[in-house]
């Protein structure tokens, strides 16, 4: 709306915020007012109180936070007006911007419904959104998440540029960056255990192209030191032929002898891999 040509802030009353006998009153940043009952706060969030004074009608403490946003995250509050036979809502079909942005209102309020129930999707997360996921348990001190999340984000082909564009939060970057590194160092040191193993037979095919496979799954992911290791070579490499070469044999029957012995030097060092969080010293 104009008048005198000055935009006027219109405001709006939620349809499921709207108690006439609420005594508490918010104000989203696009404008809408949520009208709530504070004895429903102390129960629910540890930082969400009435302000000082009540506010009513247009008068309502202002939060940063949009109406979407908002109106999920008082469902964990307080049943919507008028409503029966309530359930709390669902986050697991959310627009993936709406439900980090709730996840963070969860986290700042306090609200313990929605923090529960958004940390509980974040872990079904870490592999398609690890970034974020990190950013998150980063921020809130959720350690078994980062550790996991962590680990996904190498899985990443662009690791090193996702990384730099998409951890924003405080003093992470440089630390995942360090743990990163300590991977490809890793997958180096396991590299030269797995070419250390090589068949010497120089007309044998199938140790060369078992290395090469092994170095294409390093080099995509540095955490695949171990669990890449011989997932099913049987399927695509064929034995060798050369009359007295155990490559094959050797490659993918775990009860070889000169099998357990690479592989476990090679498990070892997975193993010993610190976790993200201790890099973080949490």
């Amino acid at each position: 709306m104009m008048a005198f040509g000055l935009e006027l802030d219109v405001k709006r009353t939620s349809e499921l915020f709207c108690a006439p006998d609420a005594d508490v009153s918010f104000l989203s940043s696009d404008n809408v007012i949520f009208k709530l009952h504070s004895t429903y706060f102390k129960a629910t969030s540890e930082i969400l109180e009435a302000p000082e004074d009540s506010f009513f009608g247009d008068e309502a403490a202002p939060l940063p936070e949009c109406a979407k946003v908002l109106e999920i995250l008082f469902q964990f509050i307080e049943p919507p007006s008028g409503r029966t036979n309530y359930h709390q809502p669902s986050v697991v079909d959310l627009d993936k911007n709406l439900f980090f942005d709730l996840a963070e209102a969860a986290e700042k309020y306090m609200v313990y419904g929605a923090m529960n129930t958004c940390l509980t999707r974040m872990t079904t997360m870490v592999h398609w959104d690890s970034f974020r996921v990190l950013n998150y348990a980063a921020r809130h001190g959720y350690k078994k998440l980062a550790d996991d999340a962590a680990e996904s984000c190498l899985e990443n082909i662009n690791a090193i540029k996702e990384a730099v564009s998409k951890l924003t939060a405080p003093g992470i970057l440089p630390q995942w960056i360090l743990y990163y590194n300590m991977w490809k160092k890793t997958g180096a040191q396991a590299t030269e255990i797995f070419a250390n193993s090589l068949n010497s037979n120089s007309a044998c095919h199938v140790w060369p192209r078992l290395y090469a496979t092994y170095l294409r799954a390093i080099n995509t992911s540095p955490s695949r030191v171990h669990s890449r290791l011989y997932h099913k070579l049987e399927d695509h490499i064929k034995p060798c032929k050369i009359k007295g070469c155990d490559c094959h044999s050797t490659a993918v029957n775990s009860d070889n002898p000169k099998t357990r012995q690479w592989t476990e030097q090679i498990r070892m060092l997975d193993e010993n891999m610190p976790k993200f969080s201790s890099v973080l010293n949490w």
